[in-house]
């Protein structure tokens, strides 16, 4: 998670210093750091299913339930927006 956070930050700044002209090479570097987060993010979803299929506490917390279940939502509207990103680009 670290070297993801340093990476965007990376860019962030290149693409600050560059006053927002960003050259092929850093665009396709972009574009591999979102289909890394947008993995990482399915990833996280279905850790978090299985979690609510299999933990017997969270199955009992309905607190749980519903939290679990809006960052579910929330990453999977990151994942679309990724993936929307990264099939424009094909």
């Amino acid at each position: 998670m670290s070297q993801t956070h340093q990476m965007v930050v990376r860019f962030i700044e290149s693409v600050i210093r560059s006053g927002s002209v960003i050259s092929p090479t850093l665009y396709k570097e972009v574009l591999n750091l979102v289909k890394h987060c947008l993995d990482q993010s399915v990833q996280f979803i279905q850790f978090l299913q299985y979690l609510k299929q299999n933990s017997e506490p969270i199955k009992k917390n309905p607190t749980a339930i519903v939290v679990l279940n809006h960052i579910i939502r929330e990453s999977e509207y990151f994942v679309g927006i990724a993936q929307t990103l990264l099939y424009s680009q094909r």
